[in-house]
């Protein structure tokens, strides 16, 4: 629950695998129904930001510009959105999409956003994940204390991006 997720990037990233040979990908895939979804929006507002750091201190973090940091501060602020929100009522999940885009818009005046067209794609990739989607603590309960399993547990990509001891 506590990982962000880039739809797009998530099925770009295993089509390529499946190329590689990566089989039953999304057999084994588990989505925790509270992760917290990066929308594009999230990915120009990072980008945003640097070139607003570098403008105004002469230097950025570095970040990946994945949009990660801007999707973590919409769950801070619990204005973001869950995979649960998108697989619930997709009229509510739109305008809480709305209402998170245009504060976006307020902050950053020359961010674009094709509010529908993200919409279109954001429903699609719901009926694609709703399989792989599970309530991920109680997944985790069960695989800690069910029969042994091995469990991978993603982290951050490099130490400075971390939110803790990383570059602040």
């Amino acid at each position: 629950n506590g990982v962000v997720i880039h739809l797009p990037g998530l099925f770009e990233e295993a089509e390529k695998n499946e190329k590689k040979g990566l089989k039953d990908w999304e057999k084994r895939l588990i989505i925790s129904d509270r992760a917290h979804i990066v929308c594009d929006f999230h990915q120009a507002v990072d980008g945003l930001q640097e070139v607003q750091r570098q403008a105004q201190e002469g230097k950025n973090i570095g970040t990946t510009k994945k949009g990660i940091g801007p999707t973590y501060s919409s769950k801070a602020s619990r204005t973001g959105l869950r995979v649960c929100d998108l697989l619930a009522d997709f009229d509510e999940f739109s305008t809480r999409f709305k209402n998170l885009a245009h504060q976006y818009q307020s902050m950053f005046s020359n961010l674009e956003i094709d509010i529908d067209g993200q919409l279109k794609k954001l429903k699609m990739y719901a009926d694609k994940i709703r399989p792989m989607v599970r309530d991920g603590v109680y997944f985790m309960y069960e695989a800690l204390h069910g029969s042994p399993k091995k469990i991978l547990v993603e982290g951050a990509n490099a130490a400075l991006l971390d939110i803790d001891f990383g570059t602040y």
